[in-house]
């Protein structure tokens, strides 16, 4: 047998292996290697472990689900979410209006911020008044009100 078809029987084996890791486990593999969240069945991850692969790699967030996730458990990673820019701040409020709690709402441009109150209207009180055209700004809020 040569190296390369060895190699494939690992590979093969190794994804066999993560369809059958659960929980915590799975996050510590996913903590340890990202590409895994590619491969593996991400119902399987707890909310535990959710918490811990995001404190470590908060852009897979848009791999997570949210629906899991409580206000209080959800500001247990709220610093490592620094890096998440605005378009993605944009549609985890779309998607999963509950991130509302920890949402940097200062990172969202204007742009994002008329995508954000098309889908999310309700959202029109976070808006802030730190855009340079005023007059425009005012007539944005007013539109979603």
């Amino acid at each position: 047998m040569n190296g390369l078809a060895g190699n494939d029987d690992i590979m093969k084996k190794k994804d066999a292996d993560l369809n059958q890791l659960k929980g915590e486990k799975l996050a510590d593999c996913i903590i340890d290697d990202p590409e895994i969240i590619f491969k593996c069945d991400t119902r399987n991850i707890t909310t535990q472990g959710w918490v811990d692969i995001l404190c470590q790699h908060p852009k897979l967030a848009k791999y997570c689900n949210w629906e899991y996730f409580s206000p209080q458990k959800l500001g247990a990673f709220k610093k490592s979410m620094d890096i998440i820019d605005g378009t993605e701040w944009c549609e985890l409020m779309i998607h999963h209006p509950p991130f509302a709690e920890i949402c940097d709402w200062d990172k969202l441009t204007q742009r994002e911020w008329d995508y954000l109150l098309l889908n999310r209207p309700e959202f029109s009180a976070k808006y802030s008044v730190k855009f340079s055209n005023l007059s425009e700004q005012g007539f944005r809020v007013k539109r979603f009100l």
